[in-house]
């Protein structure tokens, strides 16, 4: 009853190693199949890293989003970066099981455009220039 899928292999070994990312899109199309509704989605270059946390104490929800400026590179020599380029424009779309009483990016404190329909809270993030934490109440 759902989907599988099974890959013969290590496909972010040439990744790794050789910086090669085709397979990567390969992978997050399966993935696109066997999740039919993900908790997070969002409309960012592939080096946007995202993470989802849950504050009990605080009864909210994080959204990390970190730039990592599209140099990651593969002989771990992870050169300081003078001046990061800003990813500007992302859209994130959160499962939430009510609408939520507040929406702020952190550490700002800016409540950004948001709205909220049939369960999916959609932020519009102006820009990341290094991170930004979507903070949802």
């Amino acid at each position: 009853k759902g989907w599988a899928a099974y890959i013969a292999g290590d496909p972010f070994r040439a990744y790794q190693v050789k910086n090669q990312w085709n397979l990567k899109h390969v992978v997050a199309n399966l993935l696109g199949l066997l999740i039919e509704q993900p908790l997070v989605q969002v409309d960012a270059p592939a080096w946007v890293e995202v993470t989802l946390m849950r504050q009990e104490a605080e009864g909210r929800t994080l959204v990390h989003l970190v730039n990592q400026h599209g140099n990651r590179p593969v002989d771990r020599n992870y050169y300081c970066l003078e001046q990061p380029l800003p990813v500007r424009d992302i859209t994130v779309r959160l499962r939430c099981a009510s609408q939520p009483s507040r929406v702020t990016l952190e550490p700002e404190g800016i409540e950004p455009v948001w709205e909220y329909q049939e369960g999916v809270l959609t932020v519009r993030v102006p820009q990341v220039v290094i991170h930004t934490n979507i903070a949802v109440e």
